[in-house]
């Protein structure tokens, strides 16, 4: 008579460990970005949708109402290995340019928060320079 206890109690070790490995590599957003103001939203996209009809996007970040209110639009693309990084391209009112916040804490290779401000971009393909926030 034999008895699975112990390779479900493994399992169970196993599996919590990979839950702390896990936990443990996953970076919480900043307390800057967390508090951030409140922008009107475009409807978010993915990498290949933007690539594919950039058009749309970019009017909602460099149009009238964002010049006036703001905008935020999200743009969620995926690394070689499958893992979700989300940008956040942020139009704040009356201010040249756009802030960017790139959220790679969901890469398994590494990653975390990243704050920019880029105040030539004229396009989401042309953010002209960048600085670290």
């Amino acid at each position: 008579m034999t008895t699975k206890a112990p390779a479900v109690g493994m399992g169970l070790i196993v599996l919590a460990l990979l839950v702390v490995i896990g936990w443990s590599m996953w970076t919480p957003p900043p307390l800057r970005f967390l508090t951030r103001a409140d922008l009107p939203t475009c409807p978010p996209v993915s990498a290949k949708q933007l690539a594919a009809a950039p058009q749309a996007a970019g009017g909602c970040l460099f149009g009238e109402r964002a010049r006036r209110e703001g905008a935020e639009l999200v743009v969620t693309s995926m690394t070689d290995e499958g893992d979700e990084v989300r940008t956040y391209y942020r139009a704040v009112p009356r201010t040249a340019g756009l802030e960017v916040w790139s959220d790679t804490s969901g890469d398994r290779y590494g990653g975390g928060w990243e704050h920019q401000v880029c105040p030539e971009a004229v396009s989401l393909a042309a953010l002209g320079t960048c600085r670290t926030a």
